[in-house]
């Protein structure tokens, strides 16, 4: 099972955003803050970071056939990520966000969220590499993200997705390679042959397989137009070349009858999509969808995937700069086997993220290439399955080829990383006190202890005594101290939220409760102040609510 967060973001004025929750789970609180943001400058950050890989090849930067990113431009992504993610999660926005981890993660459950982008300029930017200080939030899969396109219509009747419960039929894929040489087509075409080999391979042999791959090699309009329509496909998989145009995007094919170049728009190609039943596109092309780089060169013309999710293409993913063959042909495979094994499309995504980090290392940038949108009403799933995959590591039970990247290769996917991100938050916040605790009042300076001589038992009763005495800076660095001797201090964690949430930092006394559950689930009276906070903060008047939260927004932007 998932539990759904869903942000919209809404123009207001000049640099003036409304930023809300527009569902949530059960227990978790709407929220909504306004907010002012410098897009402008974001964009200009982010073409500097996410250049064409493909054009850096021709700038030097390389291993091996890959693009290299610089230090510098690694260090101003996730720069350009955490402060994308403290744009949004802000207020009143960032209390409903840790509440929904929190009851995700309770739950053991996948935590779904999905952006939505009102504004022109917001969707150019690469909201992919948003960091929360511990991991890119793409690259999880207990927290898996995608775009959706929001709109005023959603009548649309999603059961229509949604494929029989008969497990045997197989996902049927289209795979349309078309380039404008020879040598480009022989390439692609035994890159594709290769991916549908493994495919099959994977398959028992006394087993229908469950996916199901077909090559289109350099089709026109009207050999496209026969294929979809004659084999009913789940999945189009284009790979070629396509760019930006006022209708809707182009994409180029191949004439069967003269061998010039065929242009199918986007428009046409998303009414031939709707009609024949295809409920997945994914573009492995040049400006498939709009993104900071076609920004940076005036155009202002639609996109494929514009195109696409006007019509309620259900999924669409696309790459926001080109990307090598050899790297397309490694996202293709980690998406696929992902597929294969019945999981969601943004589940899979966030997987192949993975895969693309291992194989290529952390100074490359494919992993935040592939932009995925999925409409707002569609769950992910491509494949009925009688049960939602569970958060394990069951699905790498299968062998893989040698030289494929493993779970090993990577940090494990289950609750490990949120823990770190955990601890990271408390001892960040810990840092800012302990930098600001020669401003105290006189006569509460913190006695000072000798470290080496102290054990985590020392520092734990001197936060209980400075708490005791309202010294909440000094309890909360006595308290920090204790757990960097001993990382497993559950009465330390259960105690350090209690003065986070006396000084009303209600997200880090969240954190801190549930830290002292994790290392003592049986710790009655953490667990009493996590629920009591829990409510408390579900308690409080919605956003609408004149007397509520909507109040100091007014104050703050008058």
């Amino acid at each position: 099972m998932t539990q759904e967060f869903y942000i919209s973001v809404t123009p207001v004025r000049d640099g003036e955003y409304l930023v809300r929750t527009e569902d949530v789970a059960m227990g978790v609180p709407l929220a909504e803050e306004l907010v002012n943001w410098d897009v402008g400058r974001w964009l200009r950050q982010a073409v500097q970071v996410m250049h064409d890989p493909i054009v850096g090849l021709l700038r030097g930067n390389h291993r091996g056939t890959t693009s290299t990113a610089t230090a510098a431009e690694t260090s101003d992504l996730v720069s350009l990520g955490r402060e994308l993610y403290d744009a949004i999660f802000q207020g009143t926005i960032r209390d409903s966000w840790m509440i929904a981890q929190g009851v995700a993660q309770n739950q053991k459950e996948i935590l779904r969220l999905r952006l939505g982008l009102k504004d022109d300029r917001l969707p150019l930017l690469p909201w992919e590499v948003i960091h929360d200080g511990a991991r890119p939030l793409a690259t999880n899969t207990d927290i898996v993200f995608s775009r959706y396109r929001t709109s005023t219509n959603r009548v649309v009747n999603a059961t229509d997705w949604q494929r029989t419960t008969d497990n045997e039929q197989p996902l049927k894929i289209l795979m349309v390679l078309a380039a404008p040489t020879d040598q480009e087509v022989l390439e692609l075409q035994q890159e594709a042959e290769q991916l549908q080999q493994e495919l099959q391979r994977e398959t028992p042999s006394n087993k229908q397989p469950n996916l199901e791959l077909t090559i289109l090699h350099q089709p026109g309009r009207e050999q496209l137009t026969q294929a979809l329509e004659h084999e009913h496909y789940d999945i189009l998989h284009y790979a070629g070349h396509s760019d930006l145009s006022a209708s809707g995007g182009d994409l180029y094919l191949v004439s069967d009858k003269t061998g010039l170049t065929e242009v199918l728009s986007g428009d046409d190609l998303a009414g031939l999509l709707v009609n024949n039943g295809v409920r997945m596109v994914v573009f492995n092309s040049c400006q498939g969808v709009y993104s900071a780089s076609a920004s940076e060169n005036g155009s202002s013309s639609g996109s494929l995937a514009d195109a696409l999710l006007k019509r309620n293409i259900p999924a669409v993913l696309a790459m926001a700069e080109k990307i090598p063959d050899d790297v397309a042909l490694n996202l293709s495979r980690l998406f696929y086997r992902n597929l294969k094994q019945r999981s969601a499309i943004d589940l899979s995504i966030a997987r192949t993220r993975q895969g693309l980090l291992s194989s290529y290392g952390s100074d490359q940038l494919y992993w935040a290439l592939p932009i995925l949108y999925m409409h707002e009403e569609f769950d992910g799933y491509l494949q009925a399955t009688g049960e939602k995959p569970p958060l394990t590591r069951g699905i790498w039970d299968d062998d893989l080829d040698l030289g494929d990247w493993q779970p090993g290769d990577f940090p494990e996917s289950g609750w490990d990383r949120q823990e770190q991100q955990d601890q990271q938050t408390v001892d960040n916040l810990l840092k800012e006190l302990q930098a600001g605790n020669n401003a105290n009042p006189p006569g509460t300076e913190t006695p000072a202890i000798d470290q080496p001589q102290a054990d985590a038992i020392d520092f734990y009763k001197l936060g209980q005594r400075l708490a005791a005495e309202g010294d909440d800076i000094g309890a909360m660095e006595a308290f920090g101290s204790a757990l960097r001797l001993n990382p497993e201090f559950a009465a330390a964690y259960n105690d350090l939220g209690q003065v986070f949430e006396q000084t009303g930092s209600w997200s880090e006394a969240m954190t801190s409760y549930k830290m002292a559950l994790r290392y003592q689930p049986d710790l009655s009276q953490a667990q009493e102040n996590l629920q009591r906070l829990t409510e408390e903060i579900v308690a409080l008047p919605k956003p609408d609510d004149a007397t509520g939260a909507a109040a100091p927004l007014e104050e703050e932007n008058p």
